[in-house]
């Protein structure tokens, strides 16, 4: 077993910052793309985090990331737009994306925004977080390259494809975010690391021991057979892939290659379309008030489901 080290979140911030300024990218965009990977390791998900830095350093080296890049609209409406990340880093594409859709839900209600032609941006639930921190209800879902096997089949088809749901209410926040596979490439990637042996569920039996090598194909939620729920898994990564890939005229998870092509889609919605917002607000969270306060925490993978009772 690998020898694990411990890091303060302030010592942490000063190196990403610095690493990413020296690829190229300014002070502020370092910034961002820091807070969004921090955030992950800080939610207990090690998948998203600093363990992304080699990944993330092959893809900008190779070219696939772009640093001078930006996300651009090619189509708008009040409520809607298309972007084309081209190429750049996904994090900020993200960050451009659905603080446009924020923009648009605070001024008409609701604002729908997917993108095309951008990057791995980290956790999906980053970016309805920040739709619900404005008092919205925020959705966020991506594609990524095929990984996933779809019910009964060998092959990848599908990439992990998670979903994001956040939404306030007065004293509380909650936020769902979850793949659409058993796990996250990322999280068999921290057990390699690591040492340790995945289980066994989370890819197709058939293949080598070590995922790496031959082990190619990720379960969907609910196992790779339809009696174990199986379809329903990969149903749900069907729908993220119209939503993504469809949706921006971009390309689906088994078009996605070395040279990128993830797709993204944002969705933030103003609850004062469906009544009194504040009275919506008070009850919103009324179903979780069992859980423990001030934090409850569920966490699996890469699964995240977080309720905060705010101070």
């Amino acid at each position: 077993m690998a020898t694990l080290k411990r890091f303060t979140k302030e010592s942490l911030q000063i190196l990403l910052n610095d690493i990413y300024q020296k690829y190229g990218f300014s002070k502020a965009d370092s910034q961002q793309i820091t807070e969004i990977l921090l955030q992950a390791d800080m939610a207990g998900i090690p998948s998203h985090g600093v363990q992304r830095l080699n990944y993330y350093d092959g893809k900008i080296k190779s070219g696939q990331i772009k640093v001078d890049n930006q996300a651009e609209v090619i189509k708008e409406t009040s409520i809607s737009a298309v972007l084309d990340g081209h190429s750049a880093m996904g994090h900020l594409v993200g960050k451009v994306a659905m603080d446009l859709a924020i923009q648009k839900a605070q001024l008409s209600g609701i604002g729908i925004v997917t993108v095309r032609n951008s990057n791995h941006y980290g956790i999906a639930g980053y970016y309805a977080e920040l739709a619900s921190k404005a008092g919205l209800i925020g959705m966020s879902l991506t594609n990524s390259r095929a990984i996933m096997v779809p019910t009964n089949a060998s092959q990848p088809y599908l990439g992990t494809n998670p979903v994001a749901f956040g939404i306030s209410g007065v004293d509380d926040s909650f936020l769902f975010d979850a793949a659409t596979t058993t796990v996250s490439y990322g999280k068999v990637q921290v057990y390699e690391k690591r040492g340790l042996d995945h289980p066994e569920t989370w890819t197709l039996s058939d293949y080598d021991s070590s995922f790496t090598s031959n082990k190619k194909g990720l379960a969907p939620l609910g196992g790779f057979k339809e009696a174990s729920g199986s379809h329903k898994g990969f149903g749900l990564g069907l729908v993220v892939e119209l939503l993504t890939g469809i949706l921006s005229g971009g390309a689906t998870s088994d078009q996605i290659s070395e040279n990128g092509g993830i797709c993204h889609f944002f969705l933030a919605i103003d609850p004062k379309l469906f009544g009194d917002k504040e009275a919506i607000e008070k009850v919103s969270m009324l179903t979780y008030k069992g859980f423990a306060t001030p934090i409850d925490w569920t966490l699996k993978c890469r699964f995240m489901c977080l309720v905060t009772r705010k101070s």
